[in-house]
């Protein structure tokens, strides 16, 4: 399970624009999820980025399961929804829209949460929790007891190494680093393949 997230003191415009996109066919077509694992339509939306603009913060998370866990986009929305109800479910102000990315090797979800910054705001300790919120949520371990030994004893590549190495660190930043934009980094660019 790789799950990682950052913030940003601002509307959530770009973030929407960035996490509805398909690669392939490089448009706006990944459809935006709400609450209930619904499709939120294009006035949920708006209202959504009306209240990003008027709390003025943004967490942007990316849950991302083992691809040998085989989890199907259905699978893996539902989990995510399921994820995001018990870490943001009794928070006043939060609200979040997800969407679930299929179009790529690697069946992941991002997320955009809003809300008052002190309900979102996370530390080391507070992220490696949601990790293991999110393997339980998976049940990802169950899901890879099958794997043979030589799937398990093959070196990761660097990218995950770096993930590994990062999951200690503080997740927070108070400033978008323009070398960590989840646009322009392959590192975080999931659609891709990167991060894993």
């Amino acid at each position: 399970m790789i799950l990682k997230t950052d913030f940003q003191r601002s509307g959530a415009g770009k973030l929407l624009k960035y996490i509805r996109r398909d690669r392939e066919a490089d448009q706006e077509k990944v459809p935006l999820r709400d609450r209930l694992g619904r499709e939120a339509d294009e006035q949920r939306i708006e209202q959504f980025l009306e209240r990003s603009s008027w709390f003025n913060f943004q967490r942007h998370l990316i849950v991302s399961p083992d691809p040998s866990a085989e989890f199907t986009p259905d699978e893996v929305s539902s989990n995510t929804r399921e994820l995001l109800e018990n870490e943001f479910g009794g928070q006043p102000t939060t609200d979040y829209v997800y969407a679930v990315h299929d179009d790529s090797d690697i069946v992941h979800s991002h997320v955009a949460a809003t809300g008052n910054e002190p309900e979102l705001r996370m530390d080391a300790e507070e992220l490696e929790r949601l990790r293991g919120c999110a393997k339980e949520v998976f049940r990802e371990p169950e899901r890879l007891k099958g794997r043979t030994p030589e799937r398990d004893s093959t070196p990761l590549p660097d990218d995950a190494t770096r993930d590994q190495a990062q999951t200690h660190e503080t997740a927070e930043s108070t400033t978008r680093d323009p070398d960590r934009d989840p646009e322009t980094t392959r590192e975080r660019d999931f659609d891709f393949g990167g991060g894993r």
